[in-house]
């Protein structure tokens, strides 16, 4: 059966809509799982750097783009807050080298006068 030109137009453009929308929720789907899937990785390296491992980073995929930059960011931050904490853990280590001698003398210093009010 022969189609009118506005038959043929039509039958060409709805194949057409379907097809932009096919690809475009083909591309929406694609963008989202690489979204998810760097969202994803971002989440496991904040886990295992709040378990200790302050060495973690979060990943970089090296584009450039709007999580990159926020992954940059935040792995400043993580390098901070390390130094810090590391600078904490010198200073405790320091303190307590520091307070041995003087805490042991006054240990001895105790224990004779313990000795003295027995006697």
């Amino acid at each position: 059966m022969p189609r009118t030109r506005g038959e043929a137009l039509l039958a060409g453009l709805l194949s057409s809509w379907a097809f932009v929308a096919l690809a475009g929720c083909a591309g929406a789907a694609l963008i989202a799982w690489r979204v998810d899937r760097r969202v994803r990785r971002t989440e496991e390296a904040l886990a295992s750097y709040a378990g200790g491992a302050m060495s973690t980073r979060l990943p970089l995929t090296g584009s450039g783009d709007e999580l990159d930059r926020m992954a940059l960011a935040v792995n400043a931050v993580l390098e901070r807050v390390a130094a810090l904490v590391e600078t904490i853990r010198q200073v405790t280590t320091d303190a307590a080298h520091d307070l041995k001698t003087p805490i042991t003398r006054l240990r001895h210093r105790l224990a004779e006068a313990e000795k003295q009010s027995e006697r």
